[in-house]
């Protein structure tokens, strides 16, 4: 029912399949349903014939009773009185018991997240607040299982991020790379192993004030669908107001000219769901996002989780070019983490991290890791020769 699906739907004529495999699971789901209702049907009239057969005898009873002046016409409309009272009150209480059933199954559900949120907040919560990094971080023998899985995202993984650092992290889908930068940013605590920020575990700084020394850009960004001012300016909510810090946000992300290319400027409506949205391309949306990265004011740590995955790469290199220039300024003793499939830009990280299967296989420089002539030499020849071939075409 999503729009981004209609093209593929139309390119490879799925609509009959789709069709037909929705027949198929409606019907394997009705016929339990059927099932269910017959059943539910049975008991019902079981129970009705039992109750209306006793409502019967007991008129009847009365009925003998008075006609026989053993009973007056009062007990006999009382009778009739409280047999439907009683047939009402008999159905309601089943209605009322199947509904205690489905808050049952909700309360057990909600009495599980909140057990499990108690615990959690009982298990991060800090007692330091998070000002400024001054030496770093770094990742002890840190292993990451998600809940469900039977093998970790992250093995036994030990880093050291210099303040001031750019890390390049690499490897292929799965690898691991966003997970460690999850950890990072504390959406998820390590399965084993410790975290430490300026050593101090991360675990006791407050959560909040660990998270405002972090801006960060992911590949599957939020599409906020308000004024393309607010969009951008969310990303430091004190300054949200602020034009001027807005705009520099603008210009660092490569985002001023989509901006001014958009019918009403920063008070664009964004998204389609709105009367008169104006609905940007992926491309717009990413710069978008990223100009909302930009936004924070001198953070401890960036993060730039493949942001730029729908922009060229010359529009990628140069969004990275202006972020490092910005950090040299304005932030020296920053860390950032960058994730990337192209090695044009992760070769002006300072360090490289490169992953597989959870573990840290290759780490050092560029040129370093280019000297090695491993994973990472081997896939950098790649790309530049594929450039390279490209350009000649």
């Amino acid at each position: 029912v999503r729009p981004d699906a209609a093209k593929e739907i139309r390119i490879y004529r799925l609509k009959n399949w789709i069709f037909s495999a929705h027949r198929e699971v409606w019907d394997r789901i009705h016929i339990v349903l059927t099932r269910a209702r017959v059943q539910s049907t049975i008991l019902m009239s079981v129970g009705w014939i039992l109750f209306s057969s006793a409502f019967v005898f007991a008129l009847v009873f009365v009925t003998r009773l008075a006609l026989r002046g053993e009973a007056s016409l009062g007990d006999l409309i009382l009778t009739l009185t409280l047999g439907v009272r009683v047939g009402g009150e008999v159905s309601s209480m089943a209605g009322s018991l199947n509904y205690l059933k489905r808050i049952a199954r909700l309360g057990s559900h909600l009495t599980w997240i909140e057990t499990y949120a108690k615990k959690t907040v009982e298990r991060i919560r800090g007692s330091r607040k998070f000002s400024n990094l001054k030496t770093g971080v770094r990742f002890e023998n840190v292993s990451f299982t998600y809940t469900g899985a039977t093998t970790p995202a992250l093995r036994e993984v030990t880093l050291d991020i210099k303040a001031g650092q750019t890390l390049a992290l690499v490897g292929q889908n799965g690898a691991g790379k966003t997970t460690l930068v999850k950890l990072l940013c504390r959406m998820y605590e390590p399965t084993a192993g410790d975290i430490f920020a300026d050593d101090v575990l991360l675990t006791e700084y407050y959560l909040d004030s660990w998270r405002a020394g972090i801006t960060a850009a992911f590949q599957d960004f939020a599409r906020f669908e308000v004024t393309a001012r607010d969009a951008v300016g969310i990303g430091d909510l004190p300054r949200i107001e602020t034009k001027t810090a807005i705009d520099a946000a603008l210009e660092r992300a490569n985002a001023d000219t989509t901006v001014a290319d958009f019918p009403n400027g920063l008070d664009t409506v964004l998204g389609g769901s709105w009367p008169g949205g104006h609905e940007p391309s992926i491309g717009q949306w990413q710069k978008i996002a990223i100009a909302r990265f930009a936004m924070r004011d001198r953070p401890s740590i960036y993060i730039l989780d493949e942001p730029t995955a729908s922009l060229d790469p010359q529009t990628e290199h140069e969004v990275f070019v202006r972020h490092r220039e910005i950090v040299n300024t304005g932030a020296p003793d920053s860390i950032t983490v960058l994730v990337s499939h192209r090695f044009s830009t992760v070769s002006m990280a300072d360090r490289i991290a490169v992953l597989d299967k959870g573990l840290i296989i290759e780490y050092g420089t560029h040129t370093e890791l280019l000297d090695s002539g491993g994973y990472y030499s081997r896939f950098y020849r790649l790309q530049q020769q594929a450039f390279h071939g490209d350009q000649q075409d």
